[in-house]
């Protein structure tokens, strides 16, 4: 009867363990579900942020080769500005290697010119000289012209008083009748005896710068009316003398 009861006990006891095993499972199988569902929750949101990320990594990704592609398409540009830079410097070295040089030409044409101006001074200056001696020359040409005219007036008195003395000698003289017969007025021998008949006396040098004709012809005209006995004729002395 004890032995039963002990039985019984401990079937009622592993029961009531059995019971409580049951509970203590099916609690913590909840547990284990509960956890389950959400550590699926948390796997799905860690994919759904994983993906995310892998987006937002693609998406960093385009914009670094993007951004690579950038600093390329810089680094060229960078590269391609040294260079016009560099040519740029140079052209403005040339530039003012030229600039120099025209300033060195500008002075230098500036000093020519200042140069022409004077020069255009003292050309002017000159003419206006050479203008007022002009007027000068004019004034004395005029007044010249005037004396001679005058000149020529007291002369052509003078030349027609001795052409009447030269054709009253000639119808007493055969020589001068001849001589006036043969040439002109404007012969060597009629400028001699013109020039003897005011003077009556002269000299050989006085002849030669009055008479027109070359000096030779002159001499030669001397001496042949020196034989003709119209005038002496002193060749060492030079000195001449009418003789009618």
């Amino acid at each position: 009867m004890s032995e039963i009861s002990n039985i019984k006990d401990l079937l009622r006891k592993t029961e009531e363990d059995t019971k409580e095993l049951k509970g203590f499972l099916n609690s913590k199988l909840e547990s284990i579900i509960e956890e389950v569902n959400s550590s699926s929750k948390a796997l799905e949101s860690l994919e759904k942020d994983l993906e995310n990320t892998e987006s937002r990594i693609k998406k960093y990704d385009t914009q670094i080769t993007e951004l690579k592609e950038k600093k390329t398409n810089l680094e060229q540009a960078v590269k391609n500005l040294k260079l016009k830079i560099e040519e740029t410097n140079n052209k403005i070295v040339e530039f003012k290697d030229k600039i120099s040089d025209l300033k060195v030409k500008l002075e230098n044409a500036s000093k020519e010119l200042i140069q022409l101006k004077n020069e255009k001074e003292e050309k002017q200056k000159k003419l206006e000289e050479l203008n007022q001696k002009v007027k000068q020359l004019k004034e004395e040409i005029v007044r010249i012209k005037k004396a001679n005219e005058e000149e020529f007036t007291e002369k052509s008195v003078g030349l027609n008083k001795i052409r009447e003395e030269l054709n009253k000698l000639a119808s007493e003289n055969a020589v001068i009748d001849f001589i006036l017969a043969e040439g002109s007025y404007s012969t060597p021998e009629v400028e001699i005896l013109t020039i003897l008949f005011k003077t009556r006396a002269s000299t050989v040098e006085e002849i030669k710068r009055e008479v027109k004709a070359p000096p030779v012809m002159t001499v030669r005209t001397l001496r042949k009316l020196a034989e003709m006995n119209v005038l002496s004729y002193n060749e060492t002395t030079g000195q001449v003398k009418l003789l009618l």
